[in-house]
């Protein structure tokens, strides 16, 4: 008997194979491993909500005079998990934490690094174009996104992402 090619030796599998249609609800802890059988979307945008990427004073864009360098007055704080309870007015900034919400009226982070504080005056040493240093909303996953498509081997990483979208259970193909 010859050699068969192996196109023909694939072929002849192939044909001899059914493919797995069943699948079924699938426990998130159990998924490693499985085959989706359907996308999944995402439920949340992430981040959740427009934050500070860096450790510095949020204010309003508007403030910033070209290459200027400005002073503003320091009005409040912010911090990851403590929103600034209030609104940013011109003039004015807050002291954010890293990952802190934006406030209303701020649109713009200057990392600390490049201030000298004065008492409650904040003077910026470098200038920064208005919207930097800010996470927008969705920026990394918006809500109702592809997170991973149908025919995806759920691998480890993959579960942490969908855990840490809040999901606990996925569509997959049932096991050979």
């Amino acid at each position: 008997m010859g050699e068969l090619p192996t196109a023909d030796a694939l072929a002849r599998i192939l044909n001899a194979v059914t493919p797995l249609n069943e699948s079924g609800t699938v426990e998130l802890e159990l998924a490693v491993g499985r085959v989706l059988s359907s996308p999944v979307l995402s439920p949340m945008n992430v981040p959740g909500h427009t934050n500070s990427a860096v450790d510095g004073y949020a204010f309003d864009g508007n403030d910033l005079r070209g290459d200027t360098a400005i002073e503003l007055t320091l009005a409040g704080r912010a911090l990851a998990g403590h929103p600034f309870e209030g609104q940013v007015t011109p003039g004015h900034c807050i002291a954010i934490t890293t990952g802190a919400p934006m406030p209303v009226g701020a649109n713009t982070v200057v990392m600390q690094e490049y201030t000298q504080a004065d008492g409650e005056r904040i003077r910026l040493l470098r200038p920064c174009r208005a919207g930097e240093n800010v996470r927008q909303a969705g920026e990394d996953i918006r809500s109702g996104a592809e997170v991973a498509p149908a025919g995806t081997r759920v691998s480890p990483p993959l579960l942490g992402v969908l855990a840490s979208l809040g999901l606990d259970r996925v569509t997959a193909h049932r096991r050979p």
